[in-house]
């Protein structure tokens, strides 16, 4: 597999959704969607895909959930203050 089709693929989209939340930047369907060339649809699944795999998972990573801002129209992941706390401890 190519760089160029590395960076298309859909494994490389879905982290590269995570890390953004995780980092705190807000997701923007238009903004990423141009960023990857792929359609709003497209990336509308994989956050889909991505709060789906969060919610399969709140068990052991509490609960961790992408909201959607109707004020700013963009995804913001909210953490609950157990994992903030986990977090302080690394």
């Amino acid at each position: 597999m190519s760089d160029k089709e590395y960076k298309n693929s859909k494994s490389d989209r879905l982290l590269c959704l995570l890390f953004k939340a995780l980092k705190g930047e807000p997701l923007s369907v238009k903004a990423l969607a141009n960023e990857h060339n792929v359609s709003t649809r497209t990336i509308t699944r994989d956050i889909n895909d991505l709060k789906a795999f969060l919610s399969n998972y709140r068990d052991i990573i509490g609960n961790v959930e992408l909201k959607y801002s109707t004020t700013n129209h963009c995804y913001t992941l909210e953490i609950n203050e157990d994992i903030e706390k986990m977090q302080s401890l690394y």
